[in-house]
Formats: structure tokens, C-alpha cells, sequence
């Protein structure tokens, strides 16, 4: 399964955008909920995953992410609607850009860095596509014949 980096990249942009609203505590139930929303842009990728995914483990795993994401979305919702106080940043913590990457701090400053480990993690299964590799040091075995 490939998918376009662009796929991804979109959502790390959106999320690097959410958690830079998070930091500066601007990031409220509208952001969720609202018109183009995270729910409407998070179940939009689950379904684009979906369609172009061919059961990998990996797209399972990523299918999986957006599900959590999408269950604390409607937990938060439910919340928010029955007045209990919300933390906006529990979402946070389960954004791809985080799980993929292995970062367990999203106090971090260096999103770059942590969105470079996420794509990486994702070529290296095969869920995007591989750059061209120069193939002159793969043969080296042949010259010394």
C-alpha cells in the first residue's frame, strides 16, 4: 500500500497547527466539532486510508490511531455537552505526529524533527513511497571478481 506524502503531510500540518493552538490554550471544543473541523478532517483520512489501503499491518495500525482519535473526539464532545471540564490537551497526546514518532512529549518545541521520525517510520513500511536509492554502493561485491 502508497500513499501520497502528501497524505500525511496534511495531517501533520493540521496537527502541528492543533497543537500550537493547544500550547497557547486556544484550542476548544469548536476546533473539534465545528465546520471543517478535526472530526470532519480526521474521519475524512480514515476513509481515504481505507480506500487505498490493502491490509497491511501498518494501515491496520494507522486506521487503528485515527479511531482513537476520533473516540476521544466524541468522548470530549460528550463531555463538553454534559458541563464537565474538558482537557483539550488528552487529544493531543493521541495525534499521529506523536504516536508515530514515538514522542511521548508534546511539550516539545521541534516539531520538525518529531514530523522527519513520523514520515520516516512510514516509508520504512512501505506506506509511502521510497526515495530512489543510489545503487552504486550495492554491488561493490562484484567489482573486486
Amino acid at each position: 500500500m502508497y500513499l501520497s506524502d502528501d497524505f500525511c503531510k496534511q495531517i501533520f500540518e493540521n496537527e502541528k497547527k492543533w497543537i500550537d493552538l493547544a500550547s497557547r490554550k486556544l484550542l476548544n471544543i469548536y476546533y473539534l466539532n465545528g465546520k471543517d473541523g478535526m472530526k470532519d478532517f480526521y474521519t475524512s483520512k480514515k476513509k481515504e486510508l481505507e480506500k487505498n489501503s490493502s491490509n497491511s499491518k501498518m494501515a491496520k495500525k494507522l486506521v487503528g490511531m485515527l479511531d482513537d482519535v476520533l473516540n476521544k473526539i466524541e468522548s470530549i464532545t460528550e463531555s463538553y455537552k454534559s458541563g464537565n471540564e474538558i482537557n483539550i490537551n488528552e487529544l493531543v497526546n493521541l495525534f499521529l505526529i506523536y504516536k508515530l514518532s514515538e514522542v511521548n512529549d508534546t511539550n516539545t518545541s521541534n516539531l520538525k524533527n518529531i514530523e522527519t521520525k513520523a514520515l520516516e517510520k512510514l516509508e520504512g513500511n512501505s506506506i509511502l513511497p521510497k526515495e530512489e536509492y543510489e545503487d552504486d554502493y550495492l554491488y561493490d561485491d562484484g567489482l573486486d571478481n
